[in-house]
């Protein structure tokens, strides 16, 4: 038998003998949060002997410690449903506040856990897991000071943020490809309004390694400090407290028996084990979509189709360590990539998949812990009978109004080869909300939509003519270079609209084009926004009004970072493939950037934010890619 411990931060693996457990549990679930206290309390009433270890002392992670007590997205359905009707009975304990009060839910799940069966450690930590030819046998775990030697059937990893995966040694991938950086972290400030009503907000805090210590600890430091600022509160508002429990949105990704991805989802793949459906839109967060991967830009960049939902399926392989007996993980940690993460995170969400992964677990103790190897239609029915397995349903993908859920409209992606397909494409092309026309051109791809597009070109139509040079650029066909250029020359604040937040800036969609397509000849434009003069221009001082619609805000100038973030990492990508300008580029690029002055012409808040930390990501993306 081995014992996997993290020393210095790193899987350290060693021989441990015959390991003599002061207790055994069918199922172990550590991390009794948004997701996995739901997977204890089905895992219990499906008959298993179950055991949860928290670090904290209440269960519900971010709905109670974290204080998010409304709901974005996900899907109805499941045990949580119940325990919120319980919480909205409460009133006269605890005043009505969002969907529900946090503590009233801290004390429900507690009641809900314990009626369960499930016996529990608070203040408790795993120190190691103990694992024998590809399965876990049991952990040592700090329970109540106690150092204990627990056996176990099969373990549940519930951290959200994969600690035990990391233990065991699982391979696993942290962030976007480009630079490593995951969604930015939220704090969540909760207050008094005038007529004593209860309030919350939370805002973006910044990029941070949650799996650095000292990183993370000033992090959250940072962003505590920021709550009781004159100018964040409003309206008489009181400061009451920041929740204890900051919003980490992403964690470590590992490799599992299936993997979920960006493409999956966006292609509406199936996989042949569903285990549960999520459904939002690709809410990632931040602001600096210039240093995101390609596939990612196209669809919400490119074109502009940041707030289009998708209906996701969660495989039951990708909640299982590839090659692991005995082990599984339920919530936010499952195997994906950083976009797909941004996407399955909904409080909704990570309830039904605790609860899915609890049926899952009780129903591998009679395959000895081998999860892939139960009885799938028979998974499913328990889902569907407790209604925590939504049928395929009409809401595919399409735009969804959050805070109104009729105002609902379904996306069928177009096709030029269908009868009428051209026609159609034009008419949404000569638009502001060209967004489904931009991605089914990118779709066809330019053998089958670069002529029609370059004929839509030549019309004479201002917005067509514009919005089919993006579509061209969107297919790799070079023949957009000459449009895309005048957009970048021309750069103006034209922001499109299909979208209810955060619309795209055409000019910044040409640049990010050009980068990818264009050589020596955008060059010396590229340049000169960098350049301080740039800043002049009247167009980055067009937007001074916040509004959700285009992302301004009052401390943030957005039109200008758009247009600087993109045309420096446009750069980076020319230099990286033109070796005659790798060196000028460099050079230019080091003498706009190094100083960091640039940010202060973005915004003028501190080092300790998220703008500025969206800001200074610029430089060291260029760094990592041109040394």
């Amino acid at each position: 038998m081995t014992l996997h411990e993290l020393r210095e931060n790193m899987h350290s693996p060693h021989p441990a003998g015959e390991s003599a457990f002061v207790r055994s549990y069918d199922i172990i679930v550590v991390g009794l949060g948004t997701a996995g206290a739901f997977c204890a309390i089905a895992a219990a009433g499906e008959g298993a002997h179950v055991l949860g270890i928290e670090r904290n002392k209440c269960a519900g992670g971010m709905c109670t410690l974290g204080s998010v007590n409304n709901y974005y997205y996900g899907v109805q359905g499941g045990l949580y449903e119940e325990t919120d009707r319980i919480c909205r009975k409460m009133t006269d304990v605890f005043p009505r506040f969002g969907a529900f009060h946090p503590d009233a839910k801290k004390v429900v799940l507690e009641s809900q856990i314990s009626e369960a069966g499930v016996d529990t450690c608070y203040d408790s930590c795993i120190l190691g897991i103990y694992e024998e030819n590809g399965a876990v046998k049991g952990v040592r775990a700090l329970c109540g000071g106690k150092t204990q030697d627990i056996g176990c059937t099969l373990l549940v990893d519930g951290t959200s943020d994969g600690h035990l995966i990391r233990m065991l040694g699982v391979p696993t991938s942290l962030g976007r490809k480009t630079d490593g950086k995951t969604q930015p972290f939220t704090s969540v400030r909760v207050f008094l309004r005038e007529d004593g009503s209860l309030g919350r907000t939370n805002f973006d805090s910044g990029y941070v390694n949650q799996y650095q210590d000292e990183e993370l600890s000033q992090a959250i430091i940072d962003a505590h400090s920021h709550h009781a600022a004159a100018e964040v509160l409003k309206n008489g508002e009181r400061f009451l407290y920041a929740a204890p429990m900051i919003g980490i949105r992403e964690g470590l990704n590992f490799q599992g028996e299936e993997r979920l991805t960006l493409e999956d989802i966006l292609e509406q793949r199936e996989f042949l084990s569903v285990l549960c459906y999520a459904y939002s839109d690709i809410d990632k967060h931040g602001v600096d979509l210039a240093l995101d991967e390609p596939l990612y830009q196209d669809w919400l960049m490119l074109s502009n189709l940041c707030t289009v939902t998708a209906r996701i399926p969660i495989a039951l392989g990708c909640t299982v360590p590839k090659g692991y007996a005995g082990l599984m993980s339920t919530g936010r940690c499952l195997s994906m990539d950083s976009y797909a993460a941004s996407a399955v995170r909904m409080n909704r969400d990570m309830h039904r998949l605790g609860q899915a992964c609890g049926i899952t677990a009780a129903m591998a103790l009679k395959t000895g812990g081998r999860v892939m190897d139960i009885d799938g239609k028979r998974l499913r029915q328990k889902l569907i009978e407790q209604n925590c397995f939504d049928l395929p349903s009409n809401r595919r993908i399409g735009f969804d109004n959050s805070r109104n859920p009729n105002d609902y409209t379904p996306v069928e992606w177009m096709d030029i080869e269908k009868p009428g397909g051209t026609e159609a494409i034009r008419a949404v092309l000569s638009t502001d909300c060209p967004g489904v026309a931009l991605w089914s051109c990118r779709r066809l791809g330019k053998e089958k939509a670069g002529d029609a597009l370059c004929k839509m070109i030549e019309e004479g139509d201002e917005m067509l003519r514009a919005n089919a040079a993006v579509a061209l650029g969107l297919t790799g066909d070079l023949r957009s270079l000459p449009v895309l250029r005048e957009l970048v020359r021309n750069r103006s604040a034209f922001f499109y609209k299909d979208c209810q937040r955060c619309n795209q800036l055409r000019s910044a969609i040409a640049i990010c084009l050009c980068g990818r397509l264009d050589g020596e000849e955008i060059v010396p434009e590229l340049l000169q926004m960098l350049k301080p003069e740039e800043f002049e221009r009247p167009l980055y001082h067009e937007w001074t009004e916040p509004s959700r619609k285009f992302g301004i805000r009052r401390d943030f100038n957005q039109v200008y970072y758009q247009h600087f973030s993109n045309a420096a990492i446009a750069l980076t990508a020319i230099a990286c493939r033109e070796p005659a300008l790798f060196l000028p580029i460099r050079s230019s690029l080091e003498e706009a950037l190094q100083d960091l002055q640039y940010i202060r012409r973005i915004t003028p808040n501190g080092a300790d934010t998220s703008e500025y930390k969206a800001c200074a990501n610029i430089w060291k993306l260029v760094q990592l890619r041109l040394g």
